[in-house]
């Protein structure tokens, strides 16, 4: 008997089979995935109770490595999580003017702890180059995994160089550099000396699922979640290299310039993409936070009155809906989506009837918000989030009139 489809009809046997093989290939990447992860959490597990026993022996130099080591842990266990949300479903991206030097610069000491001791890791930064409009985070993780790969790619150490150039590429250049559009990009590069690959294997590096690695030692999503990532900045992924010659992977992303400007000039030459948290000072505006992680909550509010603004707390929708509607003043609600019983969304829609101007910053953990539905005077912010990209956000939304 042939199988049949959901609509009554049959399905040819070739379709069937490749369905079925389909199907073995995700449960073997799940696999794979669910290994990866434990291996981070068992990383950050081990290095907390390594952390405790040194911290009950007293030997505090130590535990300020076993501290650094938790925070890388848990640094990749968030690059790894966001790889796996953005290949599932679209992720919602924060895009700015990114300087590439700058966020090269900022993971060098990931990239060196990332490889093993039998590999140089070198930098070529070119200067001065134009600014990106992407989303950074997108960008640092393309970068981290690239240099995972390049690692993995030389187990009897090699060398490895991350290096950085701005191109101007017209059609024909465009074309020799696996792209289609002429114009001005910023380049990123990462070399390895490693096994290289063949042209059939550079031909399919792209597609999901496809690895040449062992079982258990590679999911095929990380190349192309940067082919992904680089498509949506407007740009390309290009590999060259030949068997035993190492191999180049290339990401070419459209420079940007700053707009008013009478003259084109690089945005690297005006200033930074990512500016700090703003300068401490007494502040008079007040934020009510409202977010059912008690941890999460307590940071946030922490942050935020450092920065001087007074803030109220809540740790549900209901509770919050309460200080909406009796509090006096409220400048801003910075409010998780996922709350449960009265969701964020739901909750400050409500509050909007008393107050119409209210200015609300929404925090989700998912993979596809619901953007579309952002009103005028809400933002998002996605998990996790730099606490100087918090108060710097907070910050512009309380400059906005």
């Amino acid at each position: 008997m042939s199988p049949v489809d959901h609509m009554g009809g049959d399905i040819p046997a070739n379709q069937a089979s490749d369905e079925a093989r389909n199907v073995d290939v995700l449960g073997q990447r799940a696999g794979e995935i669910v290994h990866d992860f434990n291996n981070l959490f068992q990383g950050i597990v081990g290095a907390l109770d390594i952390l405790r026993t040194q911290i009950a022996q007293g030997r505090l130099a130590e535990a300020e490595l076993m501290i650094e080591q938790t925070a890388r842990a848990v640094r990749s266990a968030a690059v790894s999580t966001r790889r796996l949300l953005g290949f599932v479903a679209r992720e919602a991206t924060v895009d700015g003017l990114v300087d590439v030097n700058a966020a090269v610069a900022g993971l060098e000491p990931l990239i060196k702890g990332a490889t093993a001791a039998a590999i140089s890791v070198a930098f070529d930064l070119g200067a001065p180059l134009a600014g990106v409009v992407c989303d950074r985070n997108g960008l640092e993780n393309a970068l981290l995994n690239l240099v995972i790969n390049a690692r993995d790619a030389m187990p009897d150490g090699g060398g490895l160089t991350v290096s950085t150039c701005g191109v101007r590429l017209d059609e024909a250049g465009a074309r020799e550099a696996g792209g289609d559009a002429a114009g001005d990009y910023v380049c990123l590069a990462v070399r390895d000396t490693g096994a290289g690959m063949t042209p059939e294997v550079r031909a399919r590096a792209f597609e999901a699922y496809f690895t040449t690695k062992a079982a258990g030692k590679g999911t095929g999503l990380g190349l192309s979640m940067i082919a992904g990532f680089v498509r949506q900045a407007g740009g390309w992924a290009h590999i060259d290299g030949a068997p035993g010659a190492g191999a180049t992977v290339r990401l070419y992303l459209p420079a940007a310039f700053a707009a008013s400007a009478t003259d084109a000039v690089p945005i690297a030459a005006v200033g930074s993409a990512s500016p700090g948290p703003p300068a401490p000072m007494v502040r008079g505006e007040t934020i009510l936070v409202v977010e059912d992680e008690m941890v999460v909550r307590s940071l946030i509010a922490e942050v935020l009155r450092e920065q001087g603004y007074g803030v109220i707390e809540a740790a549900d929708g209901p509770e919050g809906l309460a200080v909406l509607i009796g509090a006096s003043r409220l400048d801003l609600v910075i409010s998780d989506i996922g709350l449960p019983g009265l969701g964020g969304r739901e909750m400050t829609e409500v509050a909007r009837a008393q107050r119409p101007g209210l200015k609300v910053l929404l925090i989700t953990g998912h993979a596809n918000p619901p953007t579309v539905l952002l009103g005028p005077g809400t933002a998002l912010i996605t998990k996790p989030f730099a606490m100087d990209a918090l108060t710097s956000r907070v910050s512009e939304m309380l400059a906005t009139d």
